[in-house]
Protein backbone atom coordinates (compact mmCIF):
# COMPACT_ATOMS: atom_id res chain seq x y z
CA UNK A 1 0.00 0.00 0.00
CA UNK A 2 1.10 3.51 -0.36
CA UNK A 3 1.87 5.77 2.66
CA UNK A 4 3.28 8.73 3.48
CA UNK A 5 6.43 7.89 6.00
CA UNK A 6 7.95 10.48 8.30
CA UNK A 7 11.42 10.04 8.83
CA UNK A 8 11.80 12.58 11.76
CA UNK A 9 10.19 14.88 14.03
CA UNK A 10 11.09 17.78 12.25
CA UNK A 11 8.97 16.49 9.59
CA UNK A 12 11.41 14.91 6.92
CA UNK A 13 9.38 12.71 4.88
CA UNK A 14 8.35 10.34 1.98
CA UNK A 15 5.05 10.89 0.77
CA UNK A 16 5.32 8.43 -2.12
CA UNK A 17 6.27 5.27 0.05
CA UNK A 18 5.48 2.03 -1.10
CA UNK A 19 5.20 -0.78 2.27
CA UNK A 20 4.51 -3.64 3.17
CA UNK A 21 1.21 -3.68 6.37
CA UNK A 22 -0.53 -6.32 8.40
CA UNK A 23 -4.00 -5.90 7.65
CA UNK A 24 -4.96 -4.69 10.91
CA UNK A 25 -2.71 -1.66 10.72
CA UNK A 26 -4.15 -0.64 7.43
CA UNK A 27 -7.18 2.28 8.69
CA UNK A 28 -4.42 3.32 11.44
CA UNK A 29 -2.08 3.93 8.97
CA UNK A 30 -4.54 5.90 6.02
CA UNK A 31 -5.60 8.03 9.39
CA UNK A 32 -1.98 8.86 10.06
CA UNK A 33 -2.39 7.45 13.70
CA UNK A 34 0.61 5.26 12.85
CA UNK A 35 3.46 5.83 11.63
CA UNK A 36 4.90 3.23 9.16
CA UNK A 37 7.33 0.92 10.16
CA UNK A 38 9.14 -1.51 7.80
CA UNK A 39 7.22 -5.20 7.81
CA UNK A 40 8.51 -7.51 10.56
CA UNK A 41 7.43 -11.02 10.79
CA UNK A 42 8.36 -14.22 12.89
CA UNK A 43 8.38 -18.16 12.63
CA UNK A 44 9.88 -20.69 14.47
CA UNK A 45 11.53 -23.59 13.21
CA UNK A 46 9.72 -26.56 11.73
CA UNK A 47 6.75 -24.16 10.70
CA UNK A 48 4.99 -23.45 7.62
CA UNK A 49 4.51 -19.95 7.43
CA UNK A 50 1.21 -18.90 4.64
CA UNK A 51 1.78 -15.18 4.08
CA UNK A 52 -1.55 -13.99 1.57
CA UNK A 53 -0.40 -10.23 -0.19
CA UNK A 54 -3.12 -7.27 -0.97
CA UNK A 55 -1.98 -5.30 -3.73
CA UNK A 56 -3.29 -1.70 -2.57
CA UNK A 57 -1.13 0.28 -4.32
CA UNK A 58 -2.64 3.77 -5.85
CA UNK A 59 -1.05 4.67 -9.34
CA UNK A 60 0.30 7.70 -8.32
CA UNK A 61 4.31 7.94 -8.44
CA UNK A 62 6.08 10.83 -7.87
CA UNK A 63 7.75 10.63 -11.64
CA UNK A 64 6.56 9.04 -15.68
CA UNK A 65 9.08 7.42 -17.42
CA UNK A 66 12.35 9.29 -15.92
CA UNK A 67 13.31 7.70 -12.19
CA UNK A 68 14.76 11.38 -11.07
CA UNK A 69 16.72 11.77 -7.70
CA UNK A 70 18.30 9.84 -6.54
CA UNK A 71 19.51 9.11 -10.05
CA UNK A 72 20.35 5.73 -11.48
CA UNK A 73 23.44 5.49 -13.59
CA UNK A 74 21.49 5.26 -16.96
CA UNK A 75 18.47 7.28 -17.17
CA UNK A 76 16.42 5.68 -20.08
CA UNK A 77 12.56 5.46 -19.88
CA UNK A 78 11.47 3.14 -17.54
CA UNK A 79 7.37 3.29 -16.30
CA UNK A 80 6.87 2.42 -12.82
CA UNK A 81 5.29 -0.76 -12.44
CA UNK A 82 1.68 -1.00 -10.16
CA UNK A 83 2.34 -4.79 -9.97
CA UNK A 84 3.26 -5.87 -6.49
CA UNK A 85 5.01 -9.06 -4.79
CA UNK A 86 6.97 -10.20 -1.86
CA UNK A 87 10.27 -12.30 -2.01
CA UNK A 88 12.43 -14.00 0.93
CA UNK A 89 16.00 -14.77 1.51
CA UNK A 90 17.26 -18.21 3.35
CA UNK A 91 13.63 -19.73 3.62
CA UNK A 92 12.33 -22.94 2.03
CA UNK A 93 9.89 -22.77 -1.05
CA UNK A 94 8.38 -24.05 -3.48
CA UNK A 95 9.81 -21.33 -6.59
CA UNK A 96 6.96 -21.71 -9.08
CA UNK A 97 4.63 -20.05 -6.78
CA UNK A 98 6.44 -18.98 -3.91
CA UNK A 99 9.10 -16.78 -4.93
CA UNK A 100 7.67 -13.90 -5.52
CA UNK A 101 10.21 -13.17 -8.73
CA UNK A 102 8.72 -14.44 -12.38
CA UNK A 103 11.30 -16.22 -13.17
CA UNK A 104 11.75 -18.08 -17.03
CA UNK A 105 8.60 -20.36 -17.55
CA UNK A 106 7.58 -20.05 -13.42
CA UNK A 107 3.77 -18.77 -13.32
CA UNK A 108 3.53 -15.42 -12.99
CA UNK A 109 4.11 -14.30 -8.57
CA UNK A 110 3.33 -10.76 -8.92
CA UNK A 111 -0.39 -9.28 -8.89
CA UNK A 112 -1.68 -6.02 -9.86
CA UNK A 113 -4.03 -3.48 -7.59
CA UNK A 114 -6.97 -5.24 -6.45
CA UNK A 115 -5.86 -8.91 -6.38
CA UNK A 116 -4.07 -10.88 -3.66
CA UNK A 117 -1.45 -14.08 -3.45
CA UNK A 118 -0.60 -16.39 -0.75
CA UNK A 119 2.94 -17.64 -0.71
CA UNK A 120 4.26 -20.38 1.43
CA UNK A 121 7.50 -20.57 2.94
CA UNK A 122 8.99 -22.94 5.13
CA UNK A 123 11.42 -22.13 8.36
CA UNK A 124 14.32 -24.83 8.36
CA UNK A 125 16.41 -23.55 10.38
CA UNK A 126 17.44 -20.62 12.85
CA UNK A 127 18.84 -18.56 9.99
CA UNK A 128 17.82 -15.26 12.21
CA UNK A 129 17.26 -12.24 9.96
CA UNK A 130 15.81 -12.97 6.53
CA UNK A 131 15.60 -10.07 4.04
CA UNK A 132 12.14 -9.45 2.34
CA UNK A 133 11.13 -7.30 -0.60
CA UNK A 134 9.13 -6.34 -3.45
CA UNK A 135 10.80 -7.96 -6.78
CA UNK A 136 8.00 -6.78 -9.31
CA UNK A 137 9.73 -3.83 -9.74
CA UNK A 138 13.20 -3.60 -8.28
CA UNK A 139 14.03 0.22 -9.48
CA UNK A 140 10.92 1.71 -8.72
CA UNK A 141 9.51 0.66 -5.39
CA UNK A 142 12.36 -0.76 -3.17
CA UNK A 143 13.92 2.82 -1.96
CA UNK A 144 10.54 3.99 -1.44
CA UNK A 145 10.14 1.38 1.53
CA UNK A 146 9.03 -1.70 -0.24
CA UNK A 147 10.98 -4.50 1.57
CA UNK A 148 11.09 -5.76 5.30
CA UNK A 149 12.42 -8.57 7.17
CA UNK A 150 11.56 -12.40 8.81
CA UNK A 151 12.91 -13.91 11.62
CA UNK A 152 14.25 -17.50 12.10
CA UNK A 153 13.34 -18.08 15.84
CA UNK A 154 14.25 -21.19 17.35
CA UNK A 155 11.74 -23.88 17.78
CA UNK A 156 9.42 -23.86 20.73
CA UNK A 157 9.58 -19.98 20.87
CA UNK A 158 6.93 -17.40 21.93
CA UNK A 159 7.15 -13.50 20.83
CA UNK A 160 6.37 -10.97 23.94
CA UNK A 161 5.55 -8.04 24.13
CA UNK A 162 8.58 -5.99 26.00
CA UNK A 163 6.45 -3.88 28.40
CA UNK A 164 3.38 -6.29 28.72
CA UNK A 165 4.90 -9.48 28.45
CA UNK A 166 1.72 -10.42 26.12
CA UNK A 167 1.85 -12.58 23.07
CA UNK A 168 2.76 -10.17 20.29
CA UNK A 169 3.05 -10.80 16.21
CA UNK A 170 5.11 -8.24 15.35
CA UNK A 171 7.85 -5.64 16.41
CA UNK A 172 11.41 -3.70 16.50
CA UNK A 173 11.93 -5.32 20.01
CA UNK A 174 10.53 -8.15 21.67
CA UNK A 175 11.32 -10.60 24.23
CA UNK A 176 12.00 -14.02 22.54
CA UNK A 177 10.66 -16.82 25.15
CA UNK A 178 11.61 -20.51 24.82
CA UNK A 179 11.35 -23.61 27.07
CA UNK A 180 14.88 -24.76 26.57
CA UNK A 181 16.81 -21.82 25.83
CA UNK A 182 15.25 -19.27 28.14
CA UNK A 183 14.86 -15.67 27.63
CA UNK A 184 16.34 -12.88 25.33
CA UNK A 185 15.98 -9.33 23.97
CA UNK A 186 15.98 -8.87 20.26
CA UNK A 187 16.09 -6.14 18.44
CA UNK A 188 15.72 -5.44 15.04
CA UNK A 189 17.32 -3.00 12.51
CA UNK A 190 16.53 -2.79 8.87
CA UNK A 191 19.66 0.10 7.43
CA UNK A 192 18.47 1.45 4.13
CA UNK A 193 20.12 3.98 2.06
CA UNK A 194 19.25 5.86 -1.65
CA UNK A 195 15.83 7.27 0.10
CA UNK A 196 14.18 10.18 -1.52
CA UNK A 197 12.78 12.17 0.94
CA UNK A 198 11.22 15.94 1.10
CA UNK A 199 11.30 18.22 4.47
CA UNK A 200 8.22 19.44 6.20
CA UNK A 201 7.33 22.33 3.22
CA UNK A 202 7.70 19.41 0.72
CA UNK A 203 11.34 20.95 -0.81
CA UNK A 204 13.28 17.55 -2.14
CA UNK A 205 16.36 17.11 -0.13
CA UNK A 206 19.78 16.21 -1.26
CA UNK A 207 21.93 13.91 0.52
CA UNK A 208 24.62 13.70 1.24
CA UNK A 209 24.83 17.35 1.84
CA UNK A 210 27.62 19.34 3.96
CA UNK A 211 26.69 20.88 6.90
CA UNK A 212 27.89 24.13 8.48
CA UNK A 213 29.20 24.99 4.74
CA UNK A 214 27.57 26.21 1.42
CA UNK A 215 26.03 23.16 -0.22
CA UNK A 216 28.82 21.88 -3.33
CA UNK A 217 27.06 22.31 -7.04
CA UNK A 218 27.81 19.05 -8.22
CA UNK A 219 25.50 15.74 -7.13
CA UNK A 220 27.80 13.34 -5.72
CA UNK A 221 28.23 9.54 -7.46
CA UNK A 222 25.32 7.68 -8.18
CA UNK A 223 26.17 4.95 -5.52
CA UNK A 224 26.05 7.87 -2.47
CA UNK A 225 22.85 10.02 -3.74
CA UNK A 226 19.45 9.70 -1.27
CA UNK A 227 19.23 9.76 2.11
CA UNK A 228 18.96 6.89 5.03
CA UNK A 229 17.26 5.34 7.61
CA UNK A 230 16.74 2.86 10.07
CA UNK A 231 13.35 1.29 10.04
CA UNK A 232 12.58 4.36 8.13
CA UNK A 233 14.02 6.93 10.73
CA UNK A 234 16.66 9.21 10.27
CA UNK A 235 18.05 11.41 12.78
CA UNK A 236 19.76 14.21 10.50
CA UNK A 237 22.65 16.49 11.89
CA UNK A 238 21.39 19.58 9.90
CA UNK A 239 17.69 19.17 11.70
CA UNK A 240 19.69 18.83 15.26
CA UNK A 241 22.15 21.48 14.77
CA UNK A 242 19.31 24.24 13.70
CA UNK A 243 18.79 25.51 17.21
CA UNK A 244 22.39 24.38 18.80
CA UNK A 245 25.13 24.76 16.66
CA UNK A 246 27.34 23.09 19.06
CA UNK A 247 28.98 19.90 16.81
CA UNK A 248 29.69 18.20 20.37
CA UNK A 249 26.44 17.80 21.81
CA UNK A 250 25.19 16.78 18.45
CA UNK A 251 24.27 13.45 19.77
CA UNK A 252 23.32 14.57 23.62
CA UNK A 253 19.37 14.04 24.46
CA UNK A 254 19.67 16.66 27.39
CA UNK A 255 20.32 19.11 24.42
CA UNK A 256 17.80 17.87 21.55
CA UNK A 257 15.82 15.27 22.65
CA UNK A 258 15.99 11.47 21.76
CA UNK A 259 16.45 10.41 17.90
CA UNK A 260 13.88 9.64 15.92
CA UNK A 261 15.14 6.34 15.13
CA UNK A 262 14.49 3.25 17.62
CA UNK A 263 15.00 3.60 20.97
CA UNK A 264 16.05 -0.06 22.30
CA UNK A 265 15.69 -0.94 26.14
CA UNK A 266 17.47 -3.78 28.15
CA UNK A 267 18.43 -3.46 32.25
CA UNK A 268 22.41 -4.86 32.43
CA UNK A 269 23.06 -8.11 31.98
CA UNK A 270 19.64 -9.02 30.04
CA UNK A 271 20.63 -11.55 27.22
CA UNK A 272 20.11 -9.46 24.23
CA UNK A 273 20.38 -10.44 20.13
CA UNK A 274 20.74 -7.92 17.58
CA UNK A 275 18.97 -8.82 14.33
CA UNK A 276 20.51 -6.28 11.39
CA UNK A 277 19.53 -6.49 7.94
CA UNK A 278 20.26 -4.48 4.48
CA UNK A 279 17.64 -4.46 2.12
CA UNK A 280 17.61 -1.90 0.03
CA UNK A 281 19.09 0.12 -2.33
CA UNK A 282 22.54 1.28 -3.50
CA UNK A 283 25.41 -0.70 -4.30
CA UNK A 284 28.10 1.24 -1.98
CA UNK A 285 29.01 -0.92 1.16
CA UNK A 286 28.19 0.62 4.79
CA UNK A 287 29.36 -1.18 7.96
CA UNK A 288 27.42 -1.28 11.76
CA UNK A 289 29.39 0.00 15.07
CA UNK A 290 27.89 -0.60 18.43
CA UNK A 291 29.53 1.20 21.12
CA UNK A 292 30.57 -0.43 24.70
CA UNK A 293 29.09 -4.38 23.27
CA UNK A 294 30.81 -6.95 21.02
CA UNK A 295 29.94 -10.24 19.35
CA UNK A 296 31.85 -13.25 18.14
CA UNK A 297 32.53 -12.48 14.41
CA UNK A 298 31.64 -15.93 13.60
CA UNK A 299 28.72 -17.76 16.06
CA UNK A 300 29.67 -21.38 15.16
CA UNK A 301 33.31 -20.79 16.33
CA UNK A 302 33.47 -20.33 20.05
CA UNK A 303 37.03 -19.46 19.74
CA UNK A 304 36.27 -16.43 17.14
CA UNK A 305 37.28 -13.42 17.53
CA UNK A 306 34.93 -10.56 19.18
CA UNK A 307 34.21 -7.24 17.13
CA UNK A 308 32.20 -4.54 17.46
CA UNK A 309 31.73 -3.37 13.95
CA UNK A 310 30.02 -5.68 11.12
CA UNK A 311 31.08 -4.31 7.72
CA UNK A 312 30.69 -4.82 4.24
CA UNK A 313 27.09 -4.71 4.42
CA UNK A 314 25.20 -3.84 1.39
CA UNK A 315 21.75 -4.99 -0.38
CA UNK A 316 21.10 -8.55 1.33
CA UNK A 317 23.54 -8.68 3.90
CA UNK A 318 22.03 -10.02 7.06
CA UNK A 319 23.94 -9.97 10.36
CA UNK A 320 22.81 -12.01 14.00
CA UNK A 321 24.58 -9.85 16.93
CA UNK A 322 24.80 -11.40 20.05
CA UNK A 323 26.08 -9.12 22.77
CA UNK A 324 28.95 -10.86 24.57
CA UNK A 325 27.89 -10.56 28.70
CA UNK A 326 24.63 -9.13 27.46
CA UNK A 327 22.99 -5.08 27.67
CA UNK A 328 26.05 -3.01 29.15
CA UNK A 329 28.82 -5.17 27.89
CA UNK A 330 31.78 -6.70 30.11
CA UNK A 331 31.08 -4.32 33.13
CA UNK A 332 27.10 -4.37 32.77
CA UNK A 333 26.73 -0.71 33.06
CA UNK A 334 23.60 1.36 32.59
CA UNK A 335 23.73 3.92 30.40
CA UNK A 336 23.09 5.18 26.87
CA UNK A 337 24.87 2.93 24.30
CA UNK A 338 24.95 4.34 20.67
CA UNK A 339 24.62 2.12 17.45
CA UNK A 340 25.50 3.61 13.82
CA UNK A 341 26.63 3.03 10.79
CA UNK A 342 30.57 3.43 10.60
CA UNK A 343 30.78 5.96 8.04
CA UNK A 344 30.76 9.54 9.13
CA UNK A 345 29.66 12.28 6.41
CA UNK A 346 27.77 9.58 4.37
CA UNK A 347 25.77 8.01 6.91
CA UNK A 348 25.70 9.34 10.87
CA UNK A 349 25.53 13.22 9.31
CA UNK A 350 22.37 11.88 7.50
CA UNK A 351 20.45 10.38 10.44
CA UNK A 352 22.08 6.45 10.71
CA UNK A 353 22.46 6.21 14.76
CA UNK A 354 20.78 5.84 17.79
CA UNK A 355 20.54 4.82 20.77
CA UNK A 356 20.22 1.46 23.02
CA UNK A 357 19.19 2.65 26.68
CA UNK A 358 20.68 0.06 29.51
CA UNK A 359 18.34 1.91 32.10
CA UNK A 360 19.46 1.39 36.08
CA UNK A 361 16.53 0.35 37.97
CA UNK A 362 13.78 -1.32 36.65
CA UNK A 363 10.54 0.69 35.38
CA UNK A 364 6.96 0.43 34.04
CA UNK A 365 8.40 0.84 30.79
CA UNK A 366 10.08 -2.43 30.37
CA UNK A 367 9.39 -5.88 31.39
CA UNK A 368 12.35 -8.16 33.10
CA UNK A 369 13.02 -10.77 31.81
CA UNK A 370 12.52 -14.26 33.32
CA UNK A 371 14.71 -17.49 33.46
CA UNK A 372 13.75 -20.39 32.50
CA UNK A 373 13.16 -23.75 34.23
CA UNK A 374 16.45 -25.31 31.96
CA UNK A 375 18.44 -21.79 32.29
CA UNK A 376 18.07 -22.31 36.07
CA UNK A 377 18.96 -26.12 35.88
CA UNK A 378 22.00 -25.21 34.18
CA UNK A 379 23.27 -22.42 36.25
CA UNK A 380 22.75 -24.58 39.31
CA UNK A 381 24.84 -27.71 37.78
CA UNK A 382 27.53 -25.15 36.88
CA UNK A 383 27.24 -23.94 40.17
CA UNK A 384 27.78 -27.56 41.81
CA UNK A 385 30.58 -28.22 39.41
CA UNK A 386 32.34 -24.95 40.90
CA UNK A 387 31.56 -26.06 43.98
CA UNK A 388 32.66 -29.96 43.72
CA UNK A 389 36.01 -28.32 41.95
CA UNK A 390 36.35 -25.87 44.38
CA UNK A 391 36.44 -28.82 47.04
CA UNK A 392 38.50 -31.29 45.08
CA UNK A 393 41.03 -28.44 44.96
CA UNK A 394 40.80 -27.82 48.85
CA UNK A 395 41.22 -31.49 49.18
CA UNK A 396 43.93 -31.91 46.58
CA UNK A 397 45.80 -28.97 48.50
CA UNK A 398 45.09 -30.92 51.96
CA UNK A 399 46.40 -33.85 50.55
CA UNK A 400 49.43 -32.25 49.11
CA UNK A 401 50.23 -30.09 52.37
CA UNK A 402 49.98 -33.46 54.74
CA UNK A 403 52.14 -34.95 51.92
CA UNK A 404 55.02 -32.20 52.82
CA UNK A 405 54.87 -32.90 56.01
CA UNK A 406 55.41 -36.38 56.26
CA UNK A 407 58.25 -35.26 53.69
CA UNK A 408 59.44 -32.85 56.15
CA UNK A 409 58.98 -35.94 59.58
CA UNK A 410 60.64 -38.25 57.19
CA UNK A 411 63.76 -35.62 56.16
CA UNK A 412 64.12 -34.39 59.68
CA UNK A 413 64.43 -38.28 61.09
CA UNK A 414 66.82 -38.94 58.68
CA UNK A 415 69.45 -36.33 59.61
CA UNK A 416 68.29 -36.86 63.36
CA UNK A 417 69.63 -40.70 63.01
CA UNK A 418 72.62 -39.42 60.99
CA UNK A 419 73.68 -36.82 63.58
CA UNK A 420 73.57 -40.04 66.03
CA UNK A 421 75.70 -41.95 64.10
CA UNK A 422 77.88 -39.48 63.46
CA UNK A 423 78.31 -38.99 67.48
CA UNK A 424 78.69 -42.75 68.36
CA UNK A 425 81.54 -43.09 65.62
CA UNK A 426 83.19 -39.77 67.12
CA UNK A 427 83.29 -41.65 70.77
Amino acid sequence: MNADIVYNKDGDHDPFGIIFALVQDEEAIKCKKINPEPLILRGNVGECIEVTLHNKLDPIFHHGLIHGYPRVPVEAPFPPSLRISLHTQLLVYDVRGSDGATVGFNPDQTICPGESITYRWYVDTTVGPCNLWDMADIRNHRHHGAFGVFIAEPRGSVYLDPVTRCETKTGNQVIISNPILGEFREFILLMHDGVRLLDKDNNLIIDPEPILIDPEEELEDFEDQGSRGFNYRAERFKNRLKDCRDISKVFSSRVHGDPSTPIFNAYPGDRTTVRFVFPSDRPRAHSFVMHGHSWKRSTEDVNSLEVSTQGQNTVGSTGNFRLEYGAGGFLQKPGDYMYRSGNIRWDIELGLWGIMRVLDELSDCLAPLKRGEMCEMLTLLEEIEENESSESLEKMELSESSSLLEKIEVEKEDCHDQSSSESESSV
